[in-house]
């Protein structure tokens, strides 16, 4: 039986503009099926399996995100979710995917129902499941399916910037950064210098992950020049990952992630944590670096929000450099204003209450600072400022900050 998009009017509607049904394949034969690393998913409540897996063909390819949407007897012994989660495979592999309306250039969601509805087509298999699968209580015309375009899939925007540009192929992912997901040290093929990477590939992904990079990308551009922000290198580019049909034309690159300048001595994190004697006389300097670099972008009308020892590091000539400026990533309770805590959404906050807020982190580093230094004039000094920003609430204007680290000692 070949199953069109006519049977399910459930397809069209659920599918993106850019996504488009490709017409199923008599020749099943020629199939194979792929499956993805970490892409294993067991849910209890309500009992799910999820797994992701490539259909190839000779000439093409489609991602899917297999679902089985229904309860499966139990008896009165625990499941083995280790066996279930084989058997769901097994099952994947028994599908006949050359007769399924997969969808071109996206990642397909074919959900897998129990259920004898009439409104879903039957699910094309070429085999049955063996007779101590999960599955085998299921007769061949009792599983169903939907299609739709995956929700949750990686988005991979299409890169129009002006920028300079490095096809991802060129690009020798290192070492990744601990606590960074999808961070990591690179280099580009030709050149010894080391780069930070930072893709929209990563472990655990949410949609708004795009999003974000795609605003620190704007914002790198912004700041270009600027001494105390981190400098954009170049836009990681590559054909669509999720390309039905092969090629290597990149005429309209995706954005896979942006290269930038690496610098080697850790963050201010790190410098907190061990402290040397050679530093003081530089904790006052490095405050007037972040201050400074806080003041370029609220001219630019731009606020950080995660302003916090994680996101400075430190220079080969150790001088302070912001970092991970897109603005909308989410806060860091530790390090935002009080009065945002429990925000929904801290990063659509009003312009003067995210001002407040990233004032109010600069003071909580520079009380950090204080602790750290051993100097006591220094000490003091920082202090007294940190002091001045927690008693204005936030509202301390960022010249005067300078103006009160300036001070000579």
């Amino acid at each position: 039986m070949t199953i069109t998009a006519t049977e399910c009017p459930t397809y069209r509607h659920a599918t993106s503009a850019s996504a488009t049904i490709s017409p199923p394949i008599l020749a099943s034969d020629a199939w194979s099926i792929e499956f993805q690393r970490r892409s294993s998913k067991t849910s209890r409540t309500p009992p799910t399996h999820s797994i992701s897996l490539v259909a190839h063909t000779s000439l093409s390819k489609w991602h899917v995100r297999a679902t089985f949407c229904g309860e499966l007897q139990t008896g009165q012994q625990a499941p083995n979710w280790t066996k279930r989660w084989r058997d769901f495979r097994n099952l994947c592999n028994c599908i006949d995917f050359g007769q399924l309306p997969l969808l071109d250039d996206t990642v397909t969601e074919l959900c897998i129902l129990p259920e004898a509805d009439a409104q879903f087509p039957r699910l094309p298999l070429r085999t049955l499941p063996s007779d101590d699968s999960d599955y085998a209580a299921f007769r061949k015309t009792d599983l169903r399916f939907r299609i739709r375009e995956y929700a949750r899939h990686i988005r991979y925007p299409l890169y129009v910037g002006a920028g300079r540009r490095i096809c991802l192929s060129q690009v020798k992912m290192g070492k990744e950064f601990a606590g960074a997901d999808g961070v990591c040290e690179a280099s580009i093929s030709g050149d010894e210098t080391t780069y930070v990477y930072k893709g929209v590939d990563r472990d655990i992904y949410v949609p708004t992950d795009t999003e974000v990079l795609e605003q620190e990308l704007r914002n790198l551009e912004l700041f270009s020049g600027s001494q105390r922000i981190v400098q954009f290198v170049a836009a990681v580019v590559s054909s669509n990952p999720y390309q039905t049909r092969e090629s290597d034309d990149v005429r309209t690159p995706v954005l896979r992630g942006i290269l930038l300048d690496y610098h080697p001595n850790g963050t201010l994190r790190d410098v907190l944590r061990s402290p040397e004697p050679w530093m003081d006389g530089r904790w006052r300097q490095w405050g007037l670096e972040i201050t400074a670099a806080l003041a370029c972008l609220h001219k630019r009308e731009v606020t950080h929000m995660d302003l916090k020892p994680q996101n400075i590091v430190m220079s080969m000539e150790w001088t302070a450099i912001l970092i991970d400026i897109s603005g909308i990533a989410g806060i860091t309770r530790e390090w935002v204003l009080p009065e945002l805590f429990d925000a929904f959404d801290a990063c659509s906050a009003s312009w003067e209450t995210r001002v407040r807020s990233d004032t109010w982190a600069l003071g909580k580093i520079l009380s950090s600072m204080a602790e750290a230094a051993c100097d006591s004039k220094e000490k003091l000094l920082l202090l007294q400022t940190a002091q001045a920003v927690e008693q204005s609430d936030g509202r301390l204007p960022l010249s005067l900050i300078s103006s009160l680290l300036s001070q000579v000692a």
